[in-house]
């Protein structure tokens, strides 16, 4: 076997002048605007060009958003942020980290081969270079909203590009290699992809932004025709992409937003879901997840292959759960395209690297939910803190129909990371052992408002508890 083409290895330079130009022009916005911005030219340039657009040194490929990656990171190093104040790690941090860490050593454990170690730098380089690349642009609130407009208006690019696949038959990213010239059509429907490697990958981009745009909604003030333009672009790239999983996260995300409403009732909507498919489990003749195959939403899905690809996780498990396994294709019908993100995880990582990653995402709710009822007082931003789990909500739905990577991949990374940031003022650290004058405090990470609990008795001394509002 050529294990460099098995890891993405190989392959020539390939840069149109159009790409060439653009990456300069990113290149010197990066390097020239002030803290805040960087993270648009960033965004903008990264996620527009198709991954065709690369410099391939030896077998090092680098992309457009590699490159960028590069320069901005030297604003990073020789830059301090403009708050001043030194970067602090939250859970949320620490697990995408590990999660990293863990995904790119057992890989290589499972392969052993020299190819399969530089698959995983490049791995690391985009995973950890753009979360923590945009854990550093982004110190608040306002540097979240600022990349969810950047967002928006992407979207709207992505979307007139996508319409016109639709009416002309022909994508016009084709100029810059990577994507065909023609749009695909599956039963009769033209699937737009605009410079996304696949369609579903299009729609998942647009359709998991949802909530979010939704969230800048509520944040009132000019916000809102960011809001107008990402609602209305999420909703025609999805539909464009003419592809189940898309629709079925756009679903939702809707759902999540709907459940504000029960918001403090939340721990027995999730005792009776998991009641629900427990029962079903019981009474089906089949396993639960064998609904997924009986769904058809689009004409043409592959539900039937979402399922036989878990069950096939699910029975394996003994096969993958130390260090992955090298191929899923005996567990069933077409199980050799790994295409769910858990399944993907845990089939190239192993255990350890499947509970990093569901750690990702229970911290970044939790963080949320400690936000949320720290702002009691301001509807605002706690709506908008729901927006974003409603977001995040929306990916772990698509993620049970697709394996990520593209800019899909990214826009899930700068999520983790907006989350870490809006959430990171409201992690409590642990209680300090040394009490002064009979008061033991907790002393959050950040700035977040504290209000004084009911006061505690104890012997003849005082203890006064402070905790999150």
């Amino acid at each position: 076997m050529d294990w460099t083409v098995k890891f993405a290895g190989g392959g020539e330079t390939h840069l149109t002048g159009l790409g060439i130009a653009l990456l300069a022009l990113g290149v010197i916005l990066i390097l020239v605007l002030p803290r805040r911005y960087t993270i648009i030219p960033l965004l903008v340039v990264g996620t527009l060009l198709p991954g065709a657009q690369e410099v391939v040194i030896g077998v090092l490929h680098f992309q457009i958003l590699r490159i960028l990656l590069a320069f901005a990171w030297i604003r990073v190093l020789f830059e301090r942020r403009s708050s001043g104040a030194p970067f602090r790690m939250n859970p949320i941090d620490k697990s995408f980290l590990y999660y990293a860490l863990s995904a790119a050593v057992i890989f290589c454990l499972l392969w052993r081969q020299s190819e399969a170690l530089v698959n995983r730098f490049g791995f690391l380089y985009n995973a950890l270079g753009v979360y923590f690349f945009f854990r550093w642009a982004m110190e608040d609130q306002r540097d979240v909203v600022r990349t969810i407009k950047t967002l928006a208006f992407i979207c709207l690019l992505f979307a007139v590009a996508m319409e016109i696949e639709q009416h002309t038959g022909r994508n016009y990213f084709s100029v810059f290699g990577g994507v065909p010239v023609m749009t695909e059509i599956r039963d009769n429907r033209l699937r737009s992809q605009a410079s996304f490697e696949n369609s579903i990958s299009a729609g998942i981009f647009a359709a998991t932004l949802l909530p979010a745009f939704v969230a800048l909604w509520w944040k009132k003030g000019s916000a809102r025709l960011f809001a107008i333009v990402g609602i209305v672009s999420a909703t025609l790239m999805t539909l464009t992409s003419s592809s189940a999983t898309p629709i079925t996260a756009y679903g939702a995300g809707i759902v999540g937003l709907c459940f504000w409403h029960i918001r403090d009732q939340m721990k027995w909507v999730r005792r009776g879901l998991v009641a629900m498919v427990v029962g079903l489990h019981l009474v089906m003749k089949g396993p639960v997840w064998s609904l997924i195959g009986r769904v058809t939403i689009v004409g043409g899905n592959s539900g039937f292959h979402r399922e036989k690809l878990i069950d096939g996780f699910i029975r394996h498990f003994f096969d993958w759960c130390l260090i992955g396994v090298r191929s899923s294709a005996g567990w069933g019908f077409f199980t050799f395209d790994q295409a769910n993100e858990y399944v993907y995880v845990g089939a190239n990582g192993g255990l350890l690297t499947f509970v990093l990653f569901i750690a990702i995402l229970t911290y970044c709710l939790k963080g949320l939910g400690y936000a949320r009822k720290a702002l009691a007082g301001n509807r605002g931003d706690q709506k908008f803190m729901w927006g974003l789990g409603s977001a995040l909500f929306a990916h772990m739905v698509a993620f049970i129909g697709l394996s990520y990577f593209d800019q899909t991949l990214t826009q899930l990374y700068v999520l983790f990371a907006m989350i870490a940031t809006v959430s990171a003022p409201f992690w409590k650290s642990e209680p300090r052992p040394d009490v002064s004058g009979g008061t033991l405090r907790l002393q959050p990470i950040g700035s977040a408002r504290l209000q004084p609990s009911p006061t505690l008795k104890s012997g003849n001394s005082t203890v006064v508890g402070r905790g999150l509002r």
